[in-house]
Parts: structure tokens; C-alpha cells; sequence
């Protein structure tokens, strides 16, 4: 952490967030033995976005204060009871229900706010097990004396003054009530104190669980607690062939530079961040919202995706990388090769450069915009209507991820292929022949991206312009032609087909009709499968396509497959503009 980041206090300050609740100042003058109670500030993160942004009295020094005074966790409390909520004695924070309520056992009363200020005058005593207490004096070591003089004038007057049932203040909401105790004109005192009380209560609660420390020499060492689920209760996790069962330990530095980290990813995920990244060369950590990557390059560097956990962020995704930004290496080009209504697509059909608008492409052509919110959701938790869609973007993400936020792309080339073809027939099932065409288009795109090569684009703008060279024939030239290739049968195929059926009087167009023709490598089937919708449709044939039409499927029945019949360009000639139905003045 302190490597990679110049002043990562500073920087986790500036994200830290405040807890919603009332904040209040009380000013101590150890001279005259005086406490000034300062206007109380409220501080609501909640607040709606068409909501002004209002100046908070004080916020950066109160930012300090709250974060060296707050828990590590409700597991790791001072008050054992766990009504207040503050780590040290020139704080108190507790719940507002704990002063409003009439439950007895739930209210914040003179008993605990006594037992608080008794175990903070001799905190040894909170840490009795033999490795807690030497994790306790390995920290105090570096530490400043408690000052019991300050400690017991606080309490006295907080026992004497319980400020806060005055009406003034809000006491309504379910959020915190916070009271800072400063010294009067010193602020820099003030922090030196908060610093070194925010360390003793830290330091010897960093670690996972004191009983796994283990002492050398003069030094504790222990399990680091973020991201580590071992306690009593999971024993499987322990490593039982070793004198020690506990994957790492580290020292109370690491711990904290560990602590240090996941308090500044837990800010930058409060803010939405859930894509940081590392830049070793510029020492800087940067935190960035779904869907953005960093517009400078990382010549070396790391990669964390994170997630709000239970009680800290969670890690879910580690890497390094290297020469990586924005900016792509190699521009991707969007290309129409079946023809769309220009209108109908809100993407471009245009050179792309940059990662995060090939991922937006992707996120909406591909996956109704439902896959850069959903990199790490569970699937319960991903709302997609189409269950085929849905079970693509499981099955792909982690590829889309490697390649838009870290640059990596080898070997995705077939599974993204395979992939789109089904979400493609998906489309089809549920008759969004729309849809699939600009899928379609996205899919030839793809594969002459990653292979370098637009051999089956080309080949299939060849047969379509071959075809419409010959189908747009004068009528007593149409039989001077004949199918070249498997090719050209396949795709005149998927033509026949998207033809007969749109002639079909339904009020929906049953497209999933060119799934019998998909499913079957059978040439026979194929042929059946073509007369019959062939007599199913041929009554409404409108009279000036009839002859193209009749001409081209008995071409079709003819022919005889040499190898195989290619599914690709059948679906590809379902999908493009039907040629029986262009006009001469169309072929250019």
C-alpha cells in the first residue's frame, strides 16, 4: 500500500465517508476546565441526486476524528455490551434508538457508559489471553500513555451532561449519534491524540483473531482480517499437516497496510468503484465505475474487482497487467455486412478505439445492457428475461472481462463465436429478427478482429453478390445458372426460407421456423423440410416474385450436397435482405 500510493492516509481521507447521523463538537479547555458544546452537523449520504450539494461545517476535520474512532467491526468492540459503537475516550458514538427506546435492556444508560470509561482507563485488561495481551504490547510500545486526567474529566462531565435529550436535537432517525471531544484552539494536539487512540485500539484487533499470533522475538506476528474467513467455526480451512494451521502471517505493518488497502477500496466502492487499479511506475491507486477504464496506460500494474461484502469489500478478482489502457492496440472495426435500418441502431457502424465503447457495443447488442452491471452477480441476481442470454453472459463474462478491463485475449475467439451464435438463435426463437442482424454483424466483426482475416465476411457478401447478379435475371434467363457449391446452397436456403415466411398472414411471423433447418445436418430433412413450407405458403406468394422464387427452391432441390452443409451462411441468408424481393435498379 505505501509503495504504490505517495500518501495513502490522505488518500483514504478524502474518500472516507461519515456515517449518516448527528455529528457534535465539543470543545475541552484544560485551563479553565470548561466544555463548549459546538452546533450539532447532519450528515445524510442518502440524499437524492437532483438534491444540492450543501457545505458541511468542519467535514474534513470531523472525517478524521470519525475515522480514527470508529470499529474495525461490531465483532471487535470496546463497550462488550456493543451499545456504543466509538474505539476510544474522546469519543462516544451509539445508536439514537438507544436513547429513545423504552426497552431497558436495549437503552444506553449510566452502567455502560461507566463500564466503557472504566475498561478504556485500563485497557490491558480487555486483552487477558496470553497472545491477545502480547499483541496489545507490542502496539502500545510506540504508543503515548493514556491520558487519564483528559479521560476522567470527559467522563465526569458526559455522566453530568447528557447533552443529547435536548429537544434541539434529532434523535428520530435510525442513525448514529456522534460526540467528539477536542482541545480548544489545538487542533494539531487534537489529531495526535485521535492518531494514537485510534492505534491503540487498532493495532491489536487487526488481525483476523489473536489466538493464531504467533511471537519472534519482539515481534507479533498474525492472520490478516480482510478476506479471511477462519475462525472455530470452519475448521476445514485450517492446514492440518503444519505446526502452524494459518495460510500467511504477517506483521503488525502489513496488517496494517492491509487494513489501509481495504479501507480505501471500501471508499471507492461507497462511491461506485468497483474497477481499481494499481500503477507501480506513478505510485497511484485508482478506483473507476463499471464500464470505465483508465484513459492512461499501465505499463505494469494490477487489477482488483471488488464487491461489497457482509461486514468488508470482498475481493472477487486479482491480476497484474501490463501496457494497458484504454486506447486499444488494435482498432476494431463494426462492420454491416447484413443490411440493418440505419434508424434501428442506436451503435454505429464504425471504427472503434477505445475498450470501453467496444464494451458498451457489446453490452447492448449483445446483452440488452445487462452485462457490465452483472460481472459478478450471482444468478439470481441477474435480471434477464431471455434465459439464453442470460446463460451466455454466465458462461462468457469472465472472457469480456479479461479482454475489456485487462487487455488479455488469447484464445477467446471460438468461444465468443459459439457463444453469439447462440444468443443469435435465441433472438430468433422470440422472433427479434432485428436483433439478430445486428448480432450477426457484431459476430463477423469480432472474428476478423481476433483473427486477423475477413474471409467468411467476404465470402458471404460474394455469394450474396453472385446470387444477385443471378436471381435478378430476365425470366427467360433464370435457368441458365446453376449452384456452384455447399456454400451458396446454405445460404440460399436460410433466403428461401425468410422468404416463404414472410408471406405467412399470422399476426406474428413464425421466424423459429429456421430452427428445424439449423438443428439438422441432413440433406434429405433439409429438402422435406423446404417442400413442405414450400406448399404451406406458396398459395400467397404475391405473383411478381412467384417465378424467382419457384426457380431458385427447385435449383435448391437439385442440387446435392458435396460435404456439408454450412449452418453459418444458413443462418446468415435467413437473416440478410431477401433477394427474390430486390428490384433490378437495387444491384449495384
Amino acid at each position: 500500500m505505501k509503495k504504490n500510493c505517495e500518501n495513502p492516509e490522505r488518500l483514504i481521507l478524502d474518500g472516507y465517508v461519515p456515517k449518516n447521523g448527528t455529528y457534535v463538537l465539543v470543545e475541552v479547555d484544560r485551563e479553565k476546565n470548561n466544555f463548549e458544546i459546538q452546533e450539532p452537523v447532519e450528515i445524510n449520504n442518502t440524499k437524492k441526486n437532483d438534491e444540492e450539494d450543501v457545505v458541511i461545517r468542519d467535514y474534513d476535520y470531523i472525517k478524521f476524528l470519525d475515522y480514527n474512532s470508529s470499529l474495525i467491526s461490531m465483532n471487535k468492540p470496546i463497550d462488550s455490551k456493543k451499545k456504543i459503537h466509538s474505539n476510544n475516550y474522546l469519543t462516544l458514538f451509539f445508536k439514537k434508538e438507544t436513547i429513545t427506546t423504552d426497552d431497558e435492556k436495549k437503552k444506553l444508560d449510566d452502567d455502560v457508559i461507566v463500564g466503557y470509561y472504566a475498561l478504556l482507563k485500563d485497557i490491558e485488561k480487555k486483552y487477558t489471553n496470553k497472545k491477545a495481551k502480547e499483541s496489545y504490547e507490542s502496539a502500545a510500545k510506540d504508543l503515548e500513555e493514556i491520558d487519564l486526567e483528559l479521560l476522567e474529566k470527559i467522563e465526569n462531565w458526559v455522566l453530568k451532561n447528557k447533552f443529547w435529550e435536548n429537544e434541539k436535537y434529532n434523535l428520530k432517525d435510525k442513525n448514529y449519534f456522534k460526540i467528539f471531544f477536542v482541545l480548544k484552539d489545538d487542533e494539531k494536539r487534537t489529531k495526535e491524540l485521535y492518531e494514537n487512540e485510534g492505534k491503540r485500539y487498532l493495532l491489536p484487533n487487526i488481525y483476523n483473531k489473536n489466538d493464531y499470533n504467533v511471537k519472534i522475538e519482539d515481534e507479533v506476528i498474525g492472520l490478516s482480517g480482510n478476506n479471511m474467513g477462519m475462525n472455530s467455526k470452519k475448521p476445514f480451512l485450517e492446514n492440518k499437516t503444519r505446526k502452524t494451521k494459518v495460510p500467511i502471517l504477517i506483521t503488525q505493518e502489513e496488517a496494517l497496510n492491509y487494513s489501509e488497502l481495504f479501507k480505501l477500496i471500501s471508499n471507492m466502492l461507497s462511491e461506485k468503484k468497483y474497477n481499481i487499479y494499481i500503477d507501480y511506475d506513478r505510485n497511484t491507486i485508482k478506483g473507476y465505475r463499471n464500464g470505465e477504464i483508465p484513459d492512461q496506460e499501465i505499463k505494469s500494474g494490477a487489477y482488483i474487482m471488488a464487491q461489497i461484502g457482509q461486514n468488508e469489500p470482498e475481493i472477487q478478482h486479482f491480476d497484474t497487467i501490463s501496457n494497458f489502457g484504454d486506447k486499444t492496440c488494435k482498432s476494431f472495426q463494426y462492420n454491416q455486412v447484413i443490411k440493418t435500418n440505419l434508424e434501428d441502431d442506436k451503435y454505429e457502424y464504425i471504427t472503434y478505439e477505445r475498450y470501453s465503447s467496444i464494451q458498451r457495443l457489446i453490452n447492448g447488442v449483445l446483452f440488452e445492457n445487462k452485462l457490465i452491471e452483472n460481472y459478478f452477480r450471482g444468478s439470481s441476481d441477474i435480471k434477464v428475461k431471455n434465459l439464453k442470454i442470460k446463460e451466455e453472459l454466465l458462461m462468457t463474462r469472465d472472457i469480456y472481462l479479461n479482454w475489456f478491463y485487462k487487455g488479455v485475449t488469447n484464445g477467446i475467439c471460438n468461444t465468443l463465436d459459439k457463444s453469439i451464435l447462440k444468443i443469435i438463435k435465441a433472438n430468433i426463437l422470440e422472433g427479434k429478427i432485428i436483433a439478430a442482424k445486428k448480432q450477426m454483424n457484431l459476430r463477423y466483426s469480432l472474428i476478423s478482429y481476433f483473427t486477423n482475416n475477413k474471409k467468411e465476411e467476404e465470402l458471404m457478401e460474394e455469394i450474396r453478390e453472385y446470387l444477385i447478379e443471378k436471381i435478378l435475371l430476365e425470366k427467360e434467363e433464370q435457368d441458365n445458372w446453376d449452384i456452384e457449391n455447399d456454400d451458396v446452397y446454405s445460404y440460399l436456403v436460410g433466403q428461401i426460407v425468410s422468404g416463404l415466411l414472410s408471406f405467412s398472414k399470422a399476426k406474428t411471423v413464425p421466424a423459429s421456423s429456421i430452427n428445424q433447418f439449423l438443428n439438422t445436418d441432413n440433406d434429405k430433412i433439409i429438402k422435406n423440410k423446404l417442400i413442405r413450407l414450400y406448399e404451406k405458403y406458396n398459395y400467397s406468394i404475391d405473383a411478381r416474385y412467384y417465378n424467382r422464387m419457384s426457380s431458385v427452391l427447385g435449383k435448391v432441390l437439385r442440387y446435392e450436397v458435396k460435404n456439408k452443409i454450412n449452418k453459418n451462411l444458413l443462418l446468415a441468408g435467413f437473416l440478410d435482405s431477401k433477394i427474390f424481393f430486390m428490384k433490378k435498379e437495387e444491384n449495384k
